[in-house]
């Protein structure tokens, strides 16, 4: 079976009930068990002891990123599981030891010696439930990893933890990063709401960090709550970032029973920063910025706000859940918007943004057929700042199309 074929297998399953759960939520249609339990059966659940999850509803793939850079510089010998949602480019890449991705021959291989036991449990399912696309992809990874002999694993949840397969499984330590309103038709209507789905992972971790934005909603949790008080500032970084980096850091220290200085001066020395998402690049004639978002809000506003003065183009590339017309609303006060219509970008589903409300669109057919078209597009566009804001997979995109990583 190859990979292709592997992809539809994956997604076949929801895409054949995805028209029937539409309007429901994730308590009503998710069971993430239905999978952790075929992986406690077969024994591929790391042990929580070396586990740090990630959730939020902003900065949890690049605080995870993070956290592996932050373990991989303190520990050089070490080797560092990773699981981050989405992918990034290609869908191995969701799994990676020393964040080098499964490749697609191992991929394979794994998937293979995992479809029987996922056809002999989707013959006991009922008419709404399907195999986890996101699920499936934590069990290929735990499958991979069981005898490569892995001394920590940093999982990043899906857009939940409640009823997410990472999100239930037991951690060491979990960090939320953020919380804030995305994703209602699936979480709530309300912070309130989502902020218990993402916290449901101090139920079964013995330690969480917590974001600013999730102070409020933090309640009589069974973790201890870790304060994340080490301030750090890194040259032409983002606010963001630095933020990522305040929650990583305690996080990291108590995995590996180390101070927080330690960890911070290693890391400040660990040519590595590539691997985590962060922002900020130069050439002669632009200067281009990346940041993912779901909201005006979860924007860094005192970056936007300091560009404003200077000629700055946003190229948004969001799907119709985000908040769009607000954001473009309010960022047409700081520079000049468009937006960026990506087709095609995820293979098998032919994922398709096609917000036609906007007129002045730029179409990039996905990853392969129009890259440098699209490039030399941009490039001789006549403006000082050029910011990309978007998903992961498009900043990633944009960031292979430019600078080959």
């Amino acid at each position: 079976m190859k990979y292709q074929k592997i992809l539809d297998y994956i997604y076949e399953d929801f895409m054949s009930v995805k028209y029937k759960i539409k309007e429901k939520d994730d308590s009503q249609i998710r069971n993430p068990y239905l999978l952790v339990n075929l992986m406690h059966k077969i024994g591929i659940v790391p042990e929580s002891k070396k586990i740090i999850k990630v959730t939020g509803s902003k900065g949890k793939g690049t605080t995870a990123r993070i956290c592996e850079n932050m373990i991989r510089a303190s520990l050089p010998s070490a080797k560092v599981a990773m699981l981050i949602s989405p992918e990034e480019i290609y869908h191995n890449d969701r799994m990676r030891v020393n964040n080098i991705p499964i490749t697609t021959p191992e991929f394979e291989k794994v998937f293979l010696q995992l479809k029987p036991e996922l056809d002999e449990l989707k013959k006991s399912f009922g008419e709404l439930d399907y195999l986890s696309p996101s699920g499936l992809f934590v069990l290929i990874a735990f499958y991979w990893w069981k005898n490569q002999d892995i001394d920590y694993f940093i999982l990043e949840t899906g857009r939940g933890a409640k009823y997410d397969e990472v999100g239930v499984i037991p951690a060491f330590i979990s960090i939320v990063t953020s919380i804030l309103l995305e994703h209602t038709k699936q979480l709530g209507t309300n912070c309130e709401e989502i902020a218990e789905h993402k916290l449901f992972i101090c139920d079964n971790s013995d330690y969480c960090v917590l974001g600013e934005t999730v102070l409020p909603y933090y309640k009589d949790y069974k973790a201890q709550k870790i304060n994340s008080n080490t301030k750090i500032q890194i040259k032409s970084f983002p606010k963001w970032y630095e933020s990522n980096c305040e929650l990583a850091l305690p996080a990291v220290a108590k995995l590996l029973n180390k101070s927080t200085q330690e960890i911070k001066s290693v890391f400040d020395n660990f040519n590595n920063k590539n691997s985590a998402s962060f922002g900020y690049t130069a050439t002669k004639k632009h200067n281009y910025y990346f940041e993912s978002a779901i909201s005006f809000e979860s924007l860094d506003i005192d970056l936007i706000q300091s560009l404003s003065k200077q000629k700055t183009l946003f190229l948004l590339s969001l799907p119709d859940d985000k908040d769009i017309n607000n954001i473009v609303q309010k960022l047409n006060k700081y520079g000049d918007v468009k937006h960026i219509v990506l087709s095609g970008t995820r293979g098998y589903l032919n994922y398709d943004i096609t917000q036609e409300k906007y007129s002045n669109q730029i179409i990039w057919k996905g990853q392969y057929n129009n890259k440098e078209d699209f490039k030399t597009k941009i490039k001789n566009l006549d403006y000082i700042n050029i910011y990309f804001i978007g998903t992961q997979t498009y900043t990633r995109l944009v960031k292979q199309s430019f600078f080959g990583y």
